[in-house]
């Protein structure tokens, strides 16, 4: 959030003195600032994004892993399995947008 303040603030600092950005040629300079706190704030996103689709696929499968390894009873197999199922199929029609 701090990157994308820092983004508006500058944005709104060029939109603002455009007329003097002009007059003494300083667009690739303001561009280049620009750029790299975009880039910055991409990164953060990017990671956040990972982070997030990493933490949904273990939580997706959680069931199986405990269904394959932990579980004997026949009721509860059959249960968790259901689940794991439901889970899977819920996820494929209906995926999550990741940014």
């Amino acid at each position: 959030m701090v990157l994308k303040d820092q983004r508006i603030k500058m944005m709104n600092e060029v939109l603002n003195g455009i007329k003097v950005l002009k007059l003494y040629a300083w667009e690739i300079a303001f561009i280049r600032r620009i750029n790299e706190i975009r880039e910055k704030e991409l990164k953060c996103i990017r990671q956040k994004a990972i982070i997030s689709a990493f933490s949904s696929a273990i939580w997706s499968f959680a069931p199986i892993i405990v269904h394959k390894f932990f579980l004997n009873q026949t009721k509860l197999k059959l249960s968790f399995s259901r689940y794991a199922l439901q889970r899977l199929l819920h996820m494929y029609y209906h995926p999550r947008r990741i940014f």
